[in-house]
């Protein structure tokens, strides 16, 4: 994508509304991690997370929805207790507890004390506790924040009785010790339960997830996010990697760029990107190995200030001096559909259509949601959107307005990509 949108072109204000419209002039894709336009309001005390299609109670376990906020301060657990929670709220039996994956998904990791979006989760249940082990459930000296919310799973990759949940106050996932025996806030979580799907999984990616593209990538099929294989600053040989991985500051990582497999618009990985990745029940590293072999037990670094630990797999805020190793993203395509099956669609285009789009060769680019390359000559946009598998044309043939042109299949039959 041009550095800056080629605004100069005649019917400019048309084309660069359309450009927002389309995302390729916008932010990146997590500048809101939980935007309330991403939740659909069911009017009940629950919420549909669009990307995620979990619906969530809007309250903690032990609050009170009003119509318009939560009310109480909500309950502890302890974790035997909260994986055991059972609901009938809102017409639904089967509300249950997170994955790591999933309660990681309604993080904001741009706000804390709570890291969430405060209008689609009012009034978020946050405690107290003190620093001091005499200070329990029936004296709470109150002195910190703390918001832990459980998961629905055991962190046997850390040890026994520990179970993995989210802080709300901060975003931290990570590893919580529970013993029933102690009588203390310490032990003892709040809840907020979810219902439908399971997007990710419960402890693993398994290696069916993910296409190998014989390029030292992969591409995630239940994200659509294409990965090198390898570390930064070791080398992929063709079935593993090879050398020490590279080390970087937060700024240096975040730096960075890649020529690798054909594509120049590899980048950082943002947290939730990255958390994608963990493999929540194995560890050293925390990571399907088959997938991304001899991965270094460390500290990854995020796009932001966090960073995933594949030792344990636990994610937390760090120091921006920190050196820490990288990995590398790209955003993947429209319904699991590879890059080069729409590179094949726009070569066949260009060809077919060379007066609409010239320059031919134009370099693919990925923004949000959207693949697509830019004809200068023409001025116009050719794109295929990742949530609704459809071709997307914008230039003066649409009078710089966006054009659907319909399903991707249909095109992919057209140009006889395959």
């Amino acid at each position: 994508m041009p550095s800056k949108i080629p605004c100069r072109f005649r019917h400019a204000a048309i084309l660069c509304a359309g450009l927002a419209l389309l995302g390729l002039a916008g932010a990146p894709a997590h500048a809101g991690f939980t935007p309330t336009s991403d939740f659909t309001d069911n009017g009940d005390g629950t919420v549909t997370h669009k990307p995620t299609k979990l619906t969530w109670m809007r309250c903690a376990m032990g609050q009170t929805w009003t119509g318009s906020t939560c009310s109480g301060d909500g309950s502890y657990y302890s974790w035997e207790n909260a994986v055991a929670l059972t609901s009938s709220f809102a017409g639904r039996t089967d509300w249950r507890l997170p994955t790591p994956w999933e309660l990681a998904s309604i993080v904001d990791f741009n706000a804390s004390n709570p890291a969430t979006n405060t209008t689609i989760f009012p009034n978020t249940a946050i405690a107290h506790y003190s620093i001091y082990s005499a200070c329990g459930i029936s004296n709470p000296c109150d002195l910190i924040p703390v918001a832990y919310y459980w998961t629905g799973l055991p962190s046997k990759n850390i040890g026994s009785n520990y179970y993995w949940y989210v802080d709300f106050v901060n975003g931290a996932v990570s590893g919580g010790f529970h013993d029933i025996s102690l009588a203390n806030r310490y032990s003892y979580y709040f809840a907020r339960l979810v219902s439908n799907g399971n997007p990710l999984g419960t402890t693993t990616t398994p290696s069916a997830d993910f296409t190998d593209n014989a390029d030292g990538t992969v591409t995630h099929g239940k994200t659509n996010l294409a990965w090198m294989r390898c570390a930064v600053g070791q080398a992929w040989t063709g079935n593993s990697c090879s050398g020490a991985a590279s080390t970087y500051n937060s700024s240096q990582a975040t730096a960075l760029s890649a020529d690798f497999a054909g594509y120049s618009d590899w980048r950082l990985p943002n947290i939730l990107e990255l958390i994608s990745i963990v493999e929540y029940g194995v560890s050293n590293p925390a990571i399907n190995s088959a997938i991304f072999p001899a991965t270094p037990s460390a500290n990854f670094w995020s796009d932001s200030a966090y960073s995933v630990d594949f030792s344990s797999g636990g994610a937390a805020a760090s120091s921006s001096s920190s050196s820490y190793t990288v990995r590398l993203v790209r955003a993947g395509q429209a319904g699991g559909t590879s890059t080069a099956m729409s590179d094949c669609l726009f070569n066949w285009a260009e060809r077919t259509y060379s007066e609409w789009l010239a320059p031919s060769g134009a370099i693919s680019n990925t923004s949000g949601d959207y693949y697509y390359r830019y004809y200068t000559t023409s001025n116009a946009y050719l794109a295929t959107q990742n949530s609704d598998n459809h071709v997307y044309y914008l230039g003066i043939l649409s009078g710089y307005n966006i054009m659907d042109l319909g399903a991707l299949s249909g095109w992919l039959a057209s140009a006889a990509c395959k």
